[in-house]
């Protein structure tokens, strides 16, 4: 009898996608006005933007020589078994389960329904229903198969980064300047503790491109693609 094994059915673009769609979530719409009222000046906005970016980079380079070495499906369980002993890994794959991801999709879920309460005026029980109805559609995809859960994926990544672009359009072309910035000057320093909030906000929105190392064991090419989707 042979051994079940995941279907090989993922492209690079499709890897690439769950990388992008998992990063670029509720937290580039929230964070920036944040990180403006954190730091004294654009410079310094950019600086904090940069500083996480290159962080996220390593990273991404870090976790990129692990999926290529160990291209099975579980990402950081997989790795950290490998390392540490079954212990570990099993105690970090329920801490995620139960913990870090429960509280990121909650999170998600919520800022989503409160963004649908801006077309469509909803009260508390029926931000609530909203938010669990996007979760429970969204695994009942994942259920109907690989291939199903990468196209909606995808085609919904497709769509962020569309309203993303026309945001960044409309603004350059109908904007009216920036209120409250003087100048371009770097200004005083932030204090530690500004920038420190500043980055709290950063790698909140950068986090998510770790998430196409979990899915090594249904790439086609997992050693090349995995590697280069998180460092796309």
């Amino acid at each position: 009898m042979s051994t079940p094994s995941f279907a090989k059915r993922l492209t690079l673009f499709d890897l690439a996608l769950v990388a992008i769609g998992a990063s670029i979530g509720s937290g580039i719409f929230r964070t920036p006005s944040q990180i403006a009222a954190a730091v004294s000046s654009p410079v310094w906005m950019l600086a904090v933007w940069a500083l996480g970016g290159a962080v996220t980079l390593a990273g991404a380079l870090t976790f990129a020589e692990l999926g290529a070495a160990m291209p099975r499906a579980g990402g950081m369980y997989v790795w950290l078994t490998e390392a540490y002993g079954g212990l570990v890994g099993f105690l970090h794959g329920w801490a995620y389960f139960l913990v870090v991801t429960t509280g990121a999709l909650a999170a998600l879920s919520i800022v989503f329904a409160e963004y649908v309460g801006y077309f469509v005026p909803l009260g508390p029980v029926a931000t609530r229903l909203v938010a669990i109805g996007a979760l429970v559609s969204l695994a009942a995809v994942n259920i109907v198969g690989v291939r199903a859960a990468a196209t909606l994926g995808g085609a919904l990544t497709v769509v962020k980064l569309a309203a993303l672009a026309a945001i960044v359009v409309l603004a350059f072309a109908f904007g009216g300047g920036a209120r409250g910035v003087t100048s371009w000057s770097t200004g005083a320093t932030p204090a530690p503790s500004a920038l420190a909030a500043a980055m709290i906000g950063v790698l909140w929105s950068y986090g998510g491109w770790q998430h196409a190392g979990f899915a090594a064991a249904e790439a086609k090419r997992p050693a090349r693609d995995v590697p280069l989707a998180m460092i796309l």
